[in-house]
């Protein structure tokens, strides 16, 4: 059985209908046609971003990659113009990265653009941080300083974006550029938003393999440059890094070690104690220690020798991967130092001792004519030498004169020697080293002393210039007895050095070997230093004989004043009495005549008394036990007896005690000067007048006769004498004084 289905009639349309249900298709259709043109802009995006993320990853230029994003972005918004600017490294302006469409008059005119907050769109998005859209760029006040630039380009609208970085740096801008005033589509802000990020990411990346290209040359700079050996190893104890101060220090070629176990490097005995060394650093927290804490560390070079080493080391986890790098110094030439500093300061010290026992000697020494001794000797010990001498250098510097030799163990004297040279002529001219030595202060050293000639030079270079020493030339033949001497005595080698005075040679050391000798530098050192300290000792002796000669010439000079105050004072009153007696005589006075003779006796008596006391040294009587104002009252009385002459004699204060010379002293002064007044002054009256105050004494002497001129020329020993006497006591002399 045929079933049929009722036939349904459709309703009938009317034309209004059917106009709706075209437009409803119809919206329809655009809406597709809408969304089919997004998908496809979607699918170019995400197509122009993958490319742009292709080009990032595989490392090509920042250049190319900024100007694939600026066109990519013109491509897909249409209509606008992109350009991306970089900070400046110093962050105060914006340098041109890309825009491949804006005139290149503008672009140039705006590199190098300050930041700022009123620098158009850019510069004040790089200031503030934030996005700037200007819609206008002929009214905006943020485009006072670049209109000019914009408009005649036909540039209208700028919307800019700060480019950060993942640390929030602003590193430059995204602007999109458009030659209509308005404001960004929301598709125009989302691209850019896409191309700010796709430039951040290009640029950070740049930066950062910028800076790791840097910081690996900077590596490896300083890997090449360093004296200390670099050399890393990996967990198997392979090395994988070897520098050039590794080449150095191990004398392998980098391409003789890579990925040869370390044991290579290290000394066989070494190798099990350092594989366990590494095991436990490798379990330990650490990530670097020193070594050497347990024992030292050696190394081995390429041919096979040891050496000390320096190590410290360090490790690496690289994705679970061990890294150990040793960074290791050839401490050979410190060991070596320490030890010759060691040895030097031992040398330095017995050195120290000796001079030190010099300078004792030269302090305890009673006799002055032996100081010289111990500091030869000490020359001797300490340079283990044959024998020494001493030679002076005499005042007109043309010989050289014996002053002491140590021969045989025993120091003598020039006087005591039994040396067949007591002087020799060392002339400039005729031994053009003795002329270096003392133009330069340097010492000499003469050799082959057993041969003809000798030879000899100045100084310790490691080319000497050897001077001939020709004995049979020379015309002073104290020269060829001095080297017959020296060669009697097995001396081969003798080293010259100089003492010195005020910046001059003064005399020489002569140190004497019966062999040759090569001299550290300390030797010559200490042998300078002693050589001073025999200068010294040579001064002492001289202070000491020109003390001696002086102690004489004092004892001279108050033997002088002692006659002349007693003596010649005591002779010149016996005279005035004598004379005052043939006056008398002449007058027919008798009695007076006898008097005056018998007084010029009793002076007489005392004058030779004064004689015994000089020439016994005996301390001066003339107070005889009075004090010193009863002895000058009695002085004044005494000398002016029988003459015109009045004398007084005045104190002032409360007499105090003083020393007995002083005593002596002030009573010689008062004699010598009423002396003085009755030979040549023709006065009247004199007056001695003695004050004691609270710090000083004074003595005034005045008389009122015809004065002197103090500036010239006077005979004999008065004045001089009067003044030596109060410097002796400390005071001050003054004379006034004046002709007339």
């Amino acid at each position: 059985m045929n079933a049929r289905l009722p036939e349904i009639e459709a309703p009938a349309q009317t034309p209004e209908s059917l106009q709706r249900e075209l437009e409803h298709r119809q919206g329809e259709l655009e809406a597709c046609r809408l969304r089919m043109g997004e998908l496809k802009r979607a699918e170019a995006l995400l197509a122009g971003e993958k490319r742009l993320l292709e080009m990032i990853a595989r490392g090509e230029g920042l250049q190319p990659i900024l100007t694939a994003i600026c066109q990519f972005g013109e491509e897909i918004c249409g209509e606008v113009l992109v350009s991306i600017l970089l900070v400046s490294p110093d962050g105060k302006s914006l340098r041109h990265g890309a825009a491949p469409s804006l005139p290149k008059s503008y672009t140039g005119a705006i590199d190098g653009a300050l930041i700022g907050p009123r620098a158009g769109s850019c510069g004040t998005a790089a200031f503030r941080g934030e996005p700037v859209i200007v819609c206008d760029i002929a009214a905006d006040p943020l485009w006072d300083q670049y209109r000019h630039l914009a408009m005649p380009h036909g540039l209208r609208a700028c919307w800019s974006t700060p480019i950060f970085s993942t640390a929030r740096e602003v590193m430059g801008t995204f602007a999109l550029y458009s030659r209509e005033p308005g404001d960004p589509t929301a598709q125009q802000q989302n691209l850019i938003e896409r191309m700010t990020h796709l430039a951040a990411v290009a640029i950070e990346r740049k930066r950062a393999e910028g800076a790791l290209r840097r910081s690996e040359s900077r590596f490896q700079g300083i890997l090449e440059i360093a004296d200390e050996a670099v050399i890393s190893v990996d967990a198997q104890q392979r090395i994988v890094l070897f520098n050039r101060g590794a080449e150095r220090v191990f004398g392998f070629a980098q391409g003789e070690v890579l990925g040869k176990p370390l044991d290579l490097l290290l000394p066989p005995r070494f190798t099990q104690a350092h594989r366990g060394h590494i095991a436990e650093f490798s379990r330990s927290p650490d990530v670097s220690r020193t070594m050497a804490q347990r024992r030292e560390v050696f190394g081995r070079r390429r041919n096979g020798s040891e050496f000390p080493a320096e190590a410290s080391i360090s490790k690496l986890d690289l994705d679970g991967e061990l890294l150990f790098t040793v960074i290791l110094r050839d401490i050979t030439e410190r060991k070596q130092a320490a030890e010759a500093l060691h040895a030097s300061e031992h040398v330095a010290r017995g050195q120290l001792d000796a001079l030190t026992r010099t300078l004792d000697a030269l302090a305890q020494e009673s006799e002055p004519d032996r100081l010289l001794e111990p500091v030869l000797r000490t020359i001797v010990e300490q340079t283990k030498a044959h024998s020494v001498a001493a030679w002076n250098r005499n005042e007109d510097s043309e010989w050289f004169d014996l002053i002491a030799v140590i021969e045989n163990g025993r120091f003598q004297t020039r006087e005591q020697a039994v040396h067949p040279v007591g002087r020799l002529s060392m002339l400039p001219q005729r031994h053009p080293v003795w002329r270096e030595v003392i133009r330069t202060h340097q010492h000499g050293m003469l050799e082959d002393i057993d041969r003809e000639p000798a030879r000899m030079c100045i100084g310790s270079g490691a080319d000497p210039v050897w001077q001939p020493v020709r004995e049979d030339t020379d015309p002073d033949p104290a020269l060829a007895l001095l080297m017959n001497h020296l060669r009697e005595m097995g001396v081969r080698a003798v080293l010259f050095v100089p003492m010195l005075i005020a910046g001059g040679v003064a005399g020489t050391i002569a140190v004497r070997f019966q062999e040759k000798r090569v001299f550290r530098q300390e030797e010559i050192e200490l042998t300078r230093a002693l050589a001073h300290q025999a200068m010294l000792a040579i001064q002492l002796m001289r202070l000491s004989q020109q003390s001696r000669q002086a102690a004489v010439i004092a004892e001279r000079n108050r033997m002088a004043r002692d006659i002349h105050d007693t003596l010649a004072q005591g002779f010149t009153g016996v005279i005035m009495q004598l004379e005052a007696a043939k006056g008398a005589i002449a007058q027919n006075n008798l009695a007076d005549a006898t008097g005056r003779v018998e007084r010029a006796g009793d002076m007489a008596r005392v004058g030779l008394g004064e004689a015994r006391r000089s020439v016994l040294a005996l301390r001066p009587r003339s107070l005889q036990g009075a004090s010193l104002c009863v002895a000058l009252d009695g002085l004044l009385k005494r000398m002016t007896d029988g003459s015109s002459l009045q004398a007084e004699f005045h104190l002032e204060g409360d007499a105090s005690g003083m020393p007995p010379e002083w005593e002596e002293g002030l009573l010689r002064i008062a004699q010598e000067s009423l002396t003085n007044t009755i030979k040549h002054a023709k006065a009247r009256n004199f007056r001695a007048t003695l004050t004691f105050g609270a710090k000083q004494i004074q003595f005034r002497l005045v008389d009122d006769g015809r004065g002197f001129d103090l500036h010239a020329e006077h005979e004999g020993f008065g004045l001089t004498g009067m003044k030596e006497r109060v410097d002796q006591m400390g005071g001050q002399f003054i004379l006034r004084s004046m002709p007339g």
